[in-house]
């Protein structure tokens, strides 16, 4: 897995400070000022402030995950267009040697299975139909400061699909290390509500 940090918006913290005042907000400090929209859930102004990430070698179940949050942008390495010919995949990390080992020759199976349809003439739009989720692929995603807590707050969860987990953290790495101002005290739902994880009747260490 790799996640890049691109482009994001320079002067975030002024910016919001600026639209806050504009607002209405009586106050000259701008730290303090996202301090409390932060505090508060006043998210809203926090949208002006995005973050592009190019991110390679996740699995395209992965990717169908991060999907389900709609208010960003998405573009993918392409199925169609691309040659997907060589052997690349996510490894979920099986608990057994036996396991691995089945699932492999599945996996290689499929894309022996997608070679051989493409060497018998099919277009790579009908090939790919026999790719399995594992297989890695490579993307840009631009997502603003709020919805990007939201995906932390939901994503870092100790309970997250392990692929997914081990994706947000990274991300929330990168963001507290841009932003430490917005980032800095966001964590898991558990973590940023005093203890308390609204998933009540499931167990949950609230690690961030």
């Amino acid at each position: 897995m790799k996640i890049e940090l691109v482009k994001y918006t320079d002067g975030g913290v002024k910016l919001v400070g600026d639209a806050a005042r504009l607002s209405g907000f009586p106050c000259d400090d701008d730290k303090k000022i996202v301090d409390i929209m932060v505090e508060n859930d006043y998210g809203s102004i926090l949208e002006h402030i995005y973050f592009t990430f190019r991110v390679s070698d996740i699995s395209r179940a992965l990717w169908m995950e991060i999907l389900e949050h709609r208010i960003a942008s998405h573009t993918a390495k392409s199925q169609r267009y691309v040659n997907y010919s060589d052997v690349k995949y996510f490894d979920p990390n099986f608990s057994s040697g036996k396991a691995k080992d089945v699932y492999d020759n599945a996996v290689k199976n499929c894309y022996k299975t997608y070679c051989d349809l493409l060497e018998l003439g099919e277009p790579m739009e009908k090939a790919r139909y026999i790719l399995p989720n594992a297989s890695y692929i490579s993307a840009y995603w631009t997502i603003n400061a709020r919805s990007l807590i939201n995906f932390i707050n939901l994503r870092v969860c100790v309970r997250a699909l392990p692929e997914m987990r081990e994706f947000a953290m990274e991300v929330l790495k990168i963001a507290r290390k841009t932003y430490p101002e917005i980032f800095g005290k966001i964590g898991c739902r558990k973590y940023q509500n005093g203890g308390v994880c609204p998933e009540k009747k499931k167990k949950c260490a609230g690690v961030i």
